[in-house]
């Protein structure tokens, strides 16, 4: 006997029919067989699931799409209801899902790995299956299905939390993602979602882009550097950074005062003098030298007046 999705309703009952025979009407029985004793053998055959982007709420996979329930030479039963079941297949069902957090806005996403244990009928290993969580769908539950074929198969799982939240243009996002978390049985879910300095969370991506206002674009921001002056009594000197004008002013220089020469006896008197570390005896080279000047001036100004008898033209 066998039936089709396109022969049943919700409210079909199927009655099959059975002819009871006695031990010695059968030749060859089984030797655990008894006239009220039946041998059913039960198969599932299941259509392609939907893709996996065609949902994003709801993540089906069949792994076999025909499985046998009963071994090859059936399973004697005694029953008159026989129940045939897909999810007798060994299938995975945890659903609703939902997160234990309330995303603010359109810039917060929240990504969920999940991994099935165990291996496929063919072993080859199964694939991990993503849902996002954004603001303008966090209240809508996810489900996720999979036919795995197999009748001991035990429903274990394990996920993973990622969070991003977006940049702008001047300030980079971040995003951190917890560790993995071991899942068992089929059912509701609430999932975790980790803080950035739980244990166990890799962040990345946490620090943001310093950006200056005053700097024009596509110019880099100069950095100010510190000061350094000699201490009192050092005469090695020090340092000091000049006073800049801000961003975008006009550069200015600035230019030292002129003075007029005064020039008596071949000397320039306006020149200015320049102090030197002092000698020996509290004198300094240059208070030698000034005296030094002041003699030789004068003698050369007594020779002056004497020759020429004017004293007024000569001005200090």
């Amino acid at each position: 006997m066998s039936s089709r999705s396109t022969d049943t309703t919700d409210q079909t009952n199927w009655s099959p029919a059975f002819a009871l025979r006695q031990k010695d009407e059968v030749s060859n029985p089984p030797d655990d067989w008894e006239p009220d004793v039946t041998y059913v053998r039960r198969r599932v055959h299941l259509t392609e699931p939907m893709g996996i982007t065609d949902n994003p709420l709801v993540k089906v996979d069949v792994e076999k799409n025909v499985v046998d329930l009963d071994p090859e030479g059936g399973t004697p039963t005694t029953d008159n209801v026989l129940e045939v079941r897909a999810d007798s297949a060994g299938k995975l069902e945890v659903g609703p899902i939902d997160i234990d957090v309330v995303l603010q806005d359109n810039t917060q996403v929240v990504t969920v790995e999940f991994k099935a244990s165990g291996h496929k009928h063919d072993g080859s290993e199964r694939p991990v299956v993503r849902f996002q969580w954004k603001f303008d769908d966090q209240s809508s539950p996810r489900y996720w299905e999979i036919f795995t074929g197999q009748t001991d198969y035990a429903p274990i799982y394990d996920y993973r939390v990622t969070v991003d939240v977006k940049g702008t243009l001047f300030s980079r996002g971040m995003a951190w993602t917890g560790p993995w978390t071991s899942g068992l049985g089929n059912g509701p879910l609430m999932v975790h979602v980790p803080s950035p300095d739980e244990a166990g969370v890799n962040t990345r991506r946490m620090e943001p882009r310093q950006v200056a206002v005053e700097s024009p674009v596509g110019q880099p921001v100069e950095e100010s550097k510190p000061s350094t002056s000699a201490p009192p009594g050092d005469e090695s000197g020090g340092t000091t950074s000049p006073i800049t004008a801000p961003p975008g002013s006009p550069r200015t220089e600035s230019v030292p005062e002129k003075k007029e020469e005064h020039i008596v006896a071949g000397y320039n008197v306006n020149q200015p003098r320049v102090e030197a570390p002092p000698g020996e005896f509290g004198e300094t080279k240059t208070t030698k030298k000034t005296a030094r000047t002041k003699k030789t001036v004068a003698e050369k100004t007594e020779k002056l007046e004497e020759l020429t008898g004017d004293k007024s033209w000569v001005k200090l």
